[in-house]
């Protein structure tokens, strides 16, 4: 990839604008306080006879010859669903939770409260990675520019959550894609922004129904769960994307450094591809709920049957959402393994 170095500069008036786009000034993270540096540049994807690790393998025989995979309706789950949403709000009333899964090798899907609008927080970061993959699709070696980073542009931009990065040092596109996703780095999200024009995140809003609305605030609620699990299908079914780039985002997602929600209610040994959002707002008084939403989405791993889990909550606090989230999470893939590993109902099939 190429070295190209550019200067960018993030005007005052920007930032507001931008910090709306992807849920900064008062979307900010608390998960992650240490600060740090990483690098992420990647290698090229790692494959044996056009053979991807994150995306649909299914796109042919020849990139699915010889694999086992299998074949089954998994049967309906949602009373289990039902029962402890039903339990937890009993206790915490003011919680609210959509809940989505899909099966993605045969499409049956779940939803509970689907049609429940959300303040995404920062997911709305995905599509801003989406937006810099469509470019590296056209040009690889844009992944390689390096923008300086320079500190007085981001005053008031908190960062808490991401890299301390170093006034006057350059950073590369794909290491400030991995530091926005991975950390959720507000500086890296709104330099990318920048970089890559509103226009075209805005086009992937659009693709994907997250258009934000006119004259909305940070706190405006406007996703729907369904709605931004679609993003992970269409990574995994490499639908926008093409198979490198769609590979190369799932790739990012699966090294995420959270480990609360989805991914601590599936065992370490399963793959998760995952991002989570928190919107903390203030109430009428001026005092800070921290946490007052929290969404988790995903593509769990499962061998021969990967499927896709999304949850959004609000209300309650953190701990509370983050045990929903976990919970909820265990619940689905408690299910989906039993009725996998029952030998009466599996048929497993090889293609040669």
């Amino acid at each position: 990839m190429g070295g190209k170095k550019e200067k960018l500069r993030i005007t005052p008036i920007l930032v507001p604008i931008i910090a709306l786009a992807v849920g900064v000034l008062l979307g900010y993270l608390v998960f992650h306080k240490k600060e740090r540096q990483a690098t992420y540049t990647l290698a090229p994807v790692a494959r044996t006879d056009n053979n991807y690790s994150y995306i649909n393998p299914m796109s042919g025989c020849v990139d699915f010859c010889g694999k086992e995979f299998i074949m089954r309706e998994l049967h309906w789950f949602r009373g289990d669903l039902d029962s402890y949403i039903s339990k937890v709000r009993a206790k915490q009333p003011d919680i609210q939770v959509a809940y989505y899964f899909r099966d993605l090798t045969n499409g049956m899907w779940i939803g509970i409260n689907e049609k429940y609008e959300f303040s995404p927080a920062s997911l709305l970061k995905l599509p801003i990675m989406i937006a810099a993959y469509k470019e590296a699709e056209k040009d690889p070696s844009v992944l390689g520019v390096k923008i300086l980073y320079n500190e007085k542009d981001f005053e008031g931009v908190t960062e808490e959550a991401g890299f301390k990065k170093v006034n006057g040092q350059y950073y590369s596109i794909e290491d400030l894609i991995g530091q926005m996703v991975d950390y959720s780095d507000n500086a890296a999200a709104l330099i990318l922004m920048k970089y890559f024009g509103e226009e075209k995140v805005a086009a992937v809003e659009k693709a994907f129904n997250l258009s934000i609305p006119k004259n909305a605030t940070n706190t405006t609620n406007f996703v729907r769960i369904k709605d931004y699990a679609s993003i992970f299908r269409i990574l995994f079914n490499s639908s926008y994307l093409n198979k490198e780039m769609s590979e190369r985002a799932l790739s990012l997602l699966s090294r995420s450094s959270y480990k609360n929600g989805i991914r601590a209610g599936i065992p370490d040994s399963i793959g998760v591809a995952h991002k989570y959002g928190i919107r903390d707002v203030h109430d009428a008084s001026g005092g800070l709920q921290e946490g007052y939403q929290l969404h988790h989405f995903g593509i769990v791993y499962y061998p021969g049957k990967p499927f896709i889990l999304g949850v959004m909550t609000r209300g309650g606090t953190k701990e509370q959402k983050e045990q929903l989230v976990r919970d909820l999470s265990a619940i689905t893939f408690k299910n989906v393994d039993r009725q996998i590993k029952n030998p009466d109902t599996v048929i497993a099939i090889e293609r040669h």
